[in-house]
């Protein structure tokens, strides 16, 4: 199944931006 790995990687994708915004001062959650 192909479709294992895109949850993770979107979830990881998704991690990074929100720590990079953080450090921008901007909450997503």
């Amino acid at each position: 199944h192909e479709g294992t790995h895109k949850p993770l990687v979107s979830s990881i994708l998704f991690n990074h931006v929100q720590d990079k915004l953080e450090k921008l001062g901007i909450k997503i959650v």
